[in-house]
Parts: C-alpha cells; structure tokens; sequence
C-alpha cells in the first residue's frame, strides 16, 4: 500500500468513527438523563461511587462497554443491565483505573534505581528511623511495589547494606487486591522485567506461569483502600509515595483530597512521584512540595 494509499484509509477510518460518534449523541437515548441514571445505576447497584470520576473519561469508558456489547444507547443498556445483574459487575471493573505493568515507564524507576532510592538507604543507617518505607497505590494487581521490593533488594545487595524495608500497596478494589497478594503471574504479562531478575526473584510454575519468591513477597503489605479517605494510623512515616495516574481521570477537588491524604503519611523531605502526564501544578493551588525531578514529576515535601 503506498503512501496516498495509508493516507485515505486513515482518514475514512477517522470519518467513520466522526460519523459513529455524531450518531451516537444525536440519540435522544444517551442524552444527559440517561447517562446520569446509568452512572445512578453503577453507583446503588455496584457500589461505585462516580462522582470524583471526570464526565469524559466516564464517557469513553461507558462508550467502550457499549461497543463491546454492541449495544447502541445509554438507555439499552441500564435495561440489559437490569436483566443481567452480574453486567454491573463487569462494567465497574471497566470503569476501576487497573492499567500496570512491570517497570512501567523507563526513566522514572532509573531515576529511582540509580538516585533517589541509593541516597536515602545510605542515610538509615545513621537515622533515629532505620526502616525505609515507600508506599504505591492504587497498585493495581501488585506489579509497581513488587518492582520496588526487587530493585530495593538490589541496592541493598549493591550496597551490602540489611536496612530493614517495608513497601504498601493499595487498591479500592478487594479482588485485585487479593491477586496482588497472591503474586502469580503469566508469562506473556512479564515483559520488562530484567532476565537476572526474573531468575533470582522468580519460582517458574506449570503452564507458563510465575510466582513472586517469598523473600519479596514479605516485603509489601497489601491492604483495601479508597484514597478519598483517610488513610489507617499505621500508614505513616513514608520515605516515598508514588501515585502514578491516578489524577488525570478525577476531578480537581478529589486531586486536593488525594493530595492532601498522601500528605499526612509522608516524611519530612520525603518523595512523592506523579504519573508522566501528572503535575502538582494542575491543582492551581500551593502545596507543600517543592520540584526535585520536573521531568519525572518527582516532588520533595517541605512543610
């Protein structure tokens, strides 16, 4: 196909998703009255509440689950739903931010491999504190803290150093949290993940599946926890927080609250990382952060 050629292809497939979209909002079945007894629906039956979710974001993902189901109207499917109970189900977990992966995104965890981390393992020893605590959430089905525990293990090992580690992960949803602490994994979905490390902290299973060693596992404590909510009394005394795209889909007062909630269990002179399109300048508000990497988005607490 030459290059004319791509060119048309791509801009009939961006007309015709135009044209889907333009009738898809002309149907007076998804107007505003049906959108909002659908999120009405998802919120008393599924037990999410939506009102911190963006309108767009909330938009795409309704639009996606109706595509998939090949269901035409916000009001098709609240009457689906109604027949079909276990569908609020599904398109809750569609709706749940679930997205991780292994090192996910590059040069932030380099930042932290080869800076930060290092830098503040080396001041425990001297510390009225020796324990080093980095808390991750929403960590989703556990890949971004159990990346933390293998680089954490392999500084200490570079250093020879045996500062005790703990590492949180937290999650709104009880059954990714659950697969978080069960720490298999299947083959296809350990992409990124160094090879030496896939053999030191890695047991292999049957049927092309692996399971996070023991000596990791220990290291993070998975718990249940909506970040709109205070946070438990043991969560305290971070050395480093990431918080990574979660802010991009909900709204500025429920950023503030986030912000505010991570705040209060952060060290003085701790760290807090932001995702790659995530910034504490969208809050339009000062904070007690100052910038200590703008380009990874890692920022120094200094009240």
């Amino acid at each position: 196909m030459d290059a004319e050629a791509k060119k048309r292809l791509i801009e009939r497939s961006f007309k015709e998703i135009e044209e889907k979209k333009a009738l898809f909002n002309n149907n007076p079945e998804n107007s505003t009255q049906y959108f909002e007894k659908l999120k009405d629906l998802i919120t008393f039956e599924g037990n999410l509440d939506l009102s911190n979710y963006r309108k767009k974001y909330l938009e795409r993902r309704f639009l996606h689950r109706l595509s998939f189901l090949n269901i035409e109207s916000y009001k098709k499917y609240i009457d689906f739903a109604k027949d079909n109970p276990k569908e609020i189900l599904e398109m809750k977990d569609s709706l749940t931010i679930h997205t991780t992966e292994w090192f996910r995104d590059k040069t932030p965890f380099e930042l932290l491999r080869k800076n930060i981390l290092p830098r503040i393992l080396k001041t425990k020893k001297l510390a009225a504190d020796k324990t080093f605590r980095i808390f991750s959430a929403p960590c989703s089905s556990g890949q971004e803290p159990y990346t933390l525990a293998m680089i954490l293990d392999d500084i200490r090992r570079e250093l020879g150093i045996t500062t005790p580690i703990e590492i949180y992960g937290c999650d709104v949803e009880p059954k990714i949290v659950e697969k978080a602490k069960d720490g298999k994994y299947f083959a296809q979905y350990m992409k990124g993940i160094p090879v030496e490390f896939v053999d030191r902290y890695f047991t292999p299973l049957p049927d092309d599946w692996f399971e996070i060693k023991h000596s990791i596992k220990r290291m993070v404590k998975f718990f249940v926890q909506n970040l709109f909510k205070p946070l438990p009394s043991w969560i305290k005394s971070m050395d480093v927080i990431l918080c990574r795209n979660l802010l991009i889909y909900i709204d500025r007062d429920h950023q503030l609250q986030v912000i505010q909630n991570l705040s209060k269990i952060l060290r003085k002179n701790g760290y807090l990382m932001l995702g790659k399109t995530e910034s504490l300048l969208i809050l339009n508000t000062k904070t007690d952060f100052i910038a200590e990497n703008a380009r990874e988005h890692l920022y120094q607490y200094t009240p």
